[in-house]
């Protein structure tokens, strides 16, 4: 299927106060906080807590009308979109199923479950592949062990574990970090023994709860590295993690809405490819105007190979627009072709040409 690169120009009329961005109101904080955000924003702002980058997150805080915050959802699940030719967005309808998930079963008090470490990881890792429950023991404090099989794309081994406790045996569910809390905070009898002492903690666990004690020690399986002392790739692991959902999201399509939110429709916006650009304004006295000129390179751009016809073919279509505060006063769209041709030179090496362009 052919893609269509858009390239965007904007320009402001050499008068005062010129500008194609909204308005900001008197005396607003750009980096306000979610309190001042109506109910269903805050309501989609909680339930991407764990998902959104600290790059999206700031822009999204910053906009101050509801039109450019329901286009920066809608941009924002556009972008996460496993399949964006169907009409269901997969990725949304299962975002929005964890977070009811989470909020009824991880909820403690008057504290929601999405802000608990239990209902955090549910929402970047969905449901575990299965979960280990140690709470009869009166020498352990209840513990839990997600078992989860990982995605490489997101930087994660193919099988690991997340561990989760009642420190003191009560209250809410504790995300365990082996390299950081150590396999005696596990035990309700630790207060005997020395916590620095792994050899004995580990043979205490391994004696009361056998299968709790890889977990103990490390988030990988099986890892014999560890040799009774918590792996250090632990942290390692609960990073990648925290930064899956965000490993192959770009966040130049958010840091770039702020500049092109008046101008740009979604479809654009989540297709926004980065240029460099150069323009100039000068005056011609033989027609009596302004002329602009400008030139526009773009970071990347995607060809379209036809192997019947051994061509590649690109789609430029080319929007201007000047706007006078806000209200626009000229605009312009052109589209443009250009086809290229594979030829072989002696070397045998590789050169496309342009065969023709319009």
């Amino acid at each position: 299927m052919k893609k269509a690169l858009v390239l965007l120009f904007l320009a402001s009329l050499a008068v005062p106060s010129a500008s194609g961005m909204q308005s900001e109101k008197p005396g607003a904080n750009p980096a306000a906080g979610q309190t001042e955000l109506a109910p269903r924003f805050q309501a989609w702002s909680d339930m991407v807590n764990a998902l959104i980058s600290a790059e999206e997150k700031q822009v999204f805080l910053k906009l101050r009308n509801d039109r450019d915050r329901d286009n920066f959802i809608n941009i924002f699940w556009q972008q996460r979109d496993p399949s964006p030719g169907t009409p269901e967005n997969e990725y949304k309808s299962e975002i929005e199923r964890r977070f009811e998930h989470v909020n009824r079963r991880f909820g403690h008090g008057s504290r929601p479950g999405w802000m608990s470490d239990m209902g955090r990881f549910y929402m970047i890792l969905g449901e575990p592949r299965s979960i280990e429950r140690f709470d009869e023991n009166p020498e352990l404090y209840p513990v839990q062990v997600w078992y989860y099989s990982g995605d490489a794309a997101a930087g994660l081994p193919a099988y690991f574990n997340v561990t989760f406790f009642r420190p003191r045996g009560s209250g809410d569910w504790k995300l365990y970090n082996p390299s950081l809390d150590g396999p005696a905070a596990l035990l309700n009898v630790s207060r005997l023994m020395d916590e620095t002492d792994y050899g004995t903690i580990m043979a205490k666990i391994n004696q009361i709860a056998p299968t709790l004690a890889g977990p103990a020690l490390s988030m990988i399986p099986n890892d014999t590295e560890s040799e009774n002392r918590p792996s250090l790739r632990n942290g390692l692991i609960l990073a990648r993690i925290i930064e899956s959902p965000t490993r192959t999201i770009s966040s130049s399509y958010a840091t770039n809405f702020l500049n092109y939110k008046g101008f740009v429709n979604i479809e654009s916006s989540v297709n926004y490819i980065p240029c460099t650009g150069l323009v100039a304004l000068t005056w011609d006295p033989r027609f009596d105007c302004a002329l602009l000129a400008f030139s526009l390179k773009p970071k990347k751009i995607s060809l379209v190979y036809n192997p019947d016809r051994d061509q590649y073919t690109l789609n430029l279509k080319l929007n201007v627009s000047l706007q006078q505060e806000e209200k626009a006063v000229y605009q312009y769209s052109k589209s443009f072709e250009l086809t290229f041709v594979r030829r072989w030179r002696t070397s045998r090496a590789r050169s496309c040409r342009p065969r023709s362009s319009r």
